[in-house]
């Protein structure tokens, strides 16, 4: 049976999906709207102030209702890989509370350290030697987002090479945000959901065993 932390844990991850892309709807869904709204009319260009509840002066205002659809048009790209890195870390906590209850009495898993976390998850048949540099890479992505300002690195390049058997060069930048996309971090989706599949499974398999 699996312990209700981690079952709390695998529920979040697989509801993961739907809030990614309602936000992602959204954020189309209302600029569609503005644009219908005040385009072609002498508005597009003027302030345009937004209520915001929750906010203490209860709105917002944007120097032109084009600059805020600017912003809305072009946040995808941040949208899905502030995603990715929200699954990647609700992955790496799972992982640490998967090995915590295996072995209570040892050290709990170090899942910051790149290179532990992927013998771990490999030795358990979690992640498969054909996923390894796809996840790696996914890895790095997250890197550079939090640390390094979503900026691409050394670090990163070099991970693309060895997922992809390919290049970055041909990039007329080297921000995340820009370069990478939807389809790409529906892919790392799955696979982060594949492994949180198998995960879950191996306590099915467990109890199974000790019926």
């Amino acid at each position: 049976m699996t312990p209700q932390h981690i079952e709390a844990l695998i529920s979040q991850i697989k509801e993961s999906e739907h809030r990614w892309k309602a936000l992602y709807m959204a954020t189309w869904g209302e600029s569609y709207r503005v644009k219908e709204k005040y385009e072609n009319t002498p508005l597009w260009e003027m302030p345009l102030a937004l209520g915001l509840p929750a906010s203490k002066n209860k709105y917002h205002i944007f120097s032109s209702a084009q600059y805020f659809h600017n912003i809305l048009v072009t946040r995808d790209g941040e949208i899905a890989l502030n995603h990715m890195t929200t699954m990647l870390s609700l992955l790496e906590k799972l992982v640490k509370e998967f090995r915590r209850y295996k072995y209570p009495n040892e050290e709990p898993l170090n899942t910051g350290k790149r290179n532990v976390l992927v013998k771990f998850l490999k030795d358990y048949g979690f992640l498969l030697e054909e996923e390894e540099m796809e996840f790696r890479l996914a890895g790095e992505t997250r890197n550079c987002v939090v640390h390094n300002g979503h900026v691409m690195d050394d670090r990163w390049l070099q991970a693309y090479s060895n997922a992809r058997n390919a290049s970055f060069l041909t990039m007329i930048t080297t921000d995340l945000y820009r370069a990478v996309r939807l389809p790409q971090v529906e892919e790392w989706h799955q696979l982060f959901f594949r492994i949180t599949e198998r995960i879950e499974n191996s306590f099915k398999d467990e109890s199974a065993v000790n019926s």
